[in-house]
């Protein structure tokens, strides 16, 4: 289903560019995507999307930030990505300005590549190169809360049914729905490691409970969930 629309919307994205790129237009007939993983669990979710897009002859441009686990991930998918671009804490006024900076940097690649896609999970790094670029720009949205980035918006968005329309800004023509939720596209690759309980020290009779820790270098971090965490007894 996905890549279906992923298939439509390349289309579509390439007709509206051929004209202006008559001289490469034989090289890559189908078009050029270019995909940002700007954090851990885009890197998972893309790595069908860029298996599938591949195998219907498109061409792929990925680069990726380096923050959180998106580089180590990106290795143990074997994604031929490049990496442009740091995480810049916690403070505001320094996410503000690694994401200008990272946008910046992304210049010199996109010029050499002209993508007539652009897709990402909500990469603002990528939403800002819209402004001064001639591609289209395709972004997954899965909370209806998700901020839009200085008002600029993707030309497509593509999101879970469930959120209803109400709840996003956005023209309904920019809109597209698909079933389920974004992990429903790579859990099903997924293969159980049975040595992982020996990797990380547990019997196999041992009960395991993993719980994802607070993001707290994130612009939405909540200082609460920490104290909750704490007051549960929960431990790292």
């Amino acid at each position: 289903m996905l890549v279906v629309q992923m298939k439509k919307i390349c289309q579509l994205a390439h007709l509206k560019t051929v004209a202006r790129r008559n001289h490469d237009r034989n090289n890559r007939a189908k078009g050029k995507v270019w995909i940002d993983l700007d954090n851990s669990p885009h890197v998972p979710f893309f790595a069908p999307i860029i298996e599938e897009l591949q195998k219907r002859d498109y061409s792929i441009v990925v680069t990726a930030r380096d923050c959180f686990q998106v580089r180590e991930l990106a290795d143990l998918f074997h994604l031929n990505y490049k990496l442009i671009g740091h995480h810049s804490g916690k403070s505001k006024i320094r996410k503000v300005a690694g994401l200008c900076s990272r946008a910046l940097q992304l210049i010199p690649t996109i010029l050499r590549e002209k993508p007539d896609l652009a897709v990402s999970h909500c990469s603002r790094s990528q939403l800002m190169r819209l402004l001064f670029a001639g591609f289209h720009l395709f972004s997954w949205v899965t909370m209806s809360l998700q901020p839009a980035g200085f008002f600029i918006y993707p030309t497509w968005h593509m999101r879970p049914e469930v959120i209803p329309d109400g709840d996003l800004p956005w023209s309904p023509s920019r809109n597209l729905k698909y079933p389920g939720i974004k992990e429903d596209v790579y859990v099903p690759r997924f293969v159980p490691d049975p040595s992982i309980r020996s990797q990380l020290g547990f019997q196999e009779e041992d009960m395991v409970v993993t719980m994802r820790p607070p993001a707290s270098e994130a612009h939405y971090h909540n200082p609460q969930v920490m104290s909750c965490s704490s007051s549960s007894g929960v431990s790292k």
